[in-house]
C-alpha cells in the first residue's frame, strides 16, 4: 500500500478518482439527528457519515481547519478523531489540510508538528502573501 501523499494520489487518479471532498462541518447547520451529545462527538459524526458514504468516490478528504479550530478542544478532538478514523478505515485515501498557514520560521514549525505529527495529516494548504510595491 502506498504511504507518501503523492504515492497515494498517484494510485486513486489511477483508479480514476479525482474527487476532494471537504470536510467542513459547521454545528449551527448540521442536521438534528447529529446534534445530540457533545460538540466533539455532532462533528464526529457527521463527518463519519460523509466519509463511509463517499469513500469509494474520493481522491481525498479535506477538513479545513476553522471549522474545527472555532470549536476549542471539541472541535480539535473531532478533528483529531476525523483523522484517526480515515487512517483506521480507509487509510489508502490521503487527507489535505486547508489551514492556509504563512508565517515566520518558528510559528511554521510548531504548525508543522501539530499537522503532521500530533494530528497526522498528509498535506497541507497553504498562503502565500506577496507583496508589491506601490510607487
Amino acid at each position: 500500500m502506498p504511504d507518501s501523499f503523492i504515492d497515494k494520489l498517484k494510485a486513486k487518479w489511477d483508479e480514476g478518482k479525482f474527487v476532494c471532498v471537504g470536510l467542513d462541518p459547521d454545528f449551527e447547520k448540521l442536521p438534528d439527528s447529529f446534534k445530540t451529545g457533545s460538540t466533539e462527538d455532532a462533528l464526529f459524526n457527521f463527518n463519519k457519515s460523509i466519509i463511509d458514504s463517499t469513500h469509494d468516490l474520493v481522491c481525498v478528504f479535506k477538513p479545513q481547519s476553522s471549522y474545527y479550530e472555532a470549536y476549542g478542544t471539541d472541535g480539535w478532538n473531532a478533528l483529531k478523531k476525523t483523522v484517526d478514523y480515515i487512517h483506521q478505515t480507509y487509510p489508502e485515501i490521503p487527507l489535505i489540510l486547508d489551514a492556509k498557514r504563512g508565517d515566520i520560521g518558528s510559528t511554521n514549525e510548531a504548525y508543522t508538528k501539530a499537522i503532521f505529527d500530533l494530528l497526522g495529516f498528509d498535506a497541507v494548504t497553504v498562503h502565500q502573501r506577496i507583496a508589491t510595491a506601490i510607487s
